[in-house]
């Protein structure tokens, strides 16, 4: 079963697609570019700068998952296990925002863990997901 894409309304992109070229043939397949001028530009475009803020959100979000190890530098050797790990490390991110960030009054053992905060290492991961280590 194929997930349904929607067709994007805008592309959010930096200086380095502002070409003629690419610029005009976005408008013909119904999106809206929203890419800032070169400083070279002859007549500068002047895209809509409150969209454009939005690009930062996007690129923070792929960041997130990057500053773990593991997912930077790809150790896994199969798409597989990279997707199971990238889906893990996504859980774990997610879980940030239903967690109350204080610590627990009594800090019992949290399943070989000493507190439900603190940053699990790839191999804490790998246990709790059940993947031999590599």
């Amino acid at each position: 079963m194929e997930i349904p894409v929607a067709a994007p309304k805008a592309l959010l992109a930096d200086k380095g697609y502002d070409g003629d070229r690419f610029r005009d043939s976005l408008p013909i397949r119904g999106i809206l570019p929203i890419i800032p001028s070169r400083s070279n530009r002859k007549v500068p475009e002047h895209p809509d700068y409150r969209r454009y803020l939005d690009r930062n959100h996007v690129g923070c979000m792929f960041g997130k998952p990057k500053q773990q190890r593991r997912i930077a530098t790809r150790y896994d050797k199969t798409a597989l296990s990279f997707e199971s790990f990238l889906n893990l490390a996504a859980a774990r991110l997610s879980l940030k925002s239903f967690v109350n960030a204080a610590e627990p009054q009594n800090t019992r053992d949290f399943g070989g863990l000493s507190s439900p905060m603190r940053t699990l290492t790839d191999r804490e991961m790998e246990r709790v997901a059940g993947i031999e280590p590599a």
